[in-house]
C-alpha cells in the first residue's frame, strides 16, 4: 500500500474518531476542520483570521447576510465558502 493511501485511510479514521466525540465536522473550502459546538459564523472566521471586509459566505451553498454571521450557527456537515468581493468594469 503507497503512502498516499495510507494517508488517506489515516485520515479516514481520524474523522471517524472525531464524530464520536463532542465535535462536529465541517468543510471549510473544501478542507475538513473539527469544531466544539457552539460556533457561529463570525466566530470561525475569526479563528481563521478571515473576518476582513470585501468577502461574502455561503453555507450549503446559500449566501448568508454579513448582519447575520454573528447568531448563524454552525452545524455538523456544513460546507462553507469564501468568496473575495472582485471590483471591476
Amino acid at each position: 500500500m503507497s503512502d498516499l493511501c495510507c494517508q488517506r485511510q489515516l485520515t479516514f479514521f481520524a474523522l471517524v474518531r472525531l464524530k464520536r466525540a463532542n465535535t462536529m465536522l465541517i468543510y471549510f473550502n473544501q478542507q475538513p476542520f473539527s469544531l466544539t459546538p457552539p460556533c457561529t459564523v463570525a466566530e470561525f472566521l475569526a479563528a481563521q483570521q478571515q473576518l476582513r471586509p470585501g468577502i461574502a459566505v455561503a453555507i450549503n451553498q446559500q449566501v448568508i447576510p454579513r448582519s447575520c454571521w454573528d447568531t448563524q450557527p454552525l452545524n455538523d456537515g456544513d460546507t462553507i465558502m469564501l468568496f473575495t468581493a472582485i471590483a471591476g468594469g
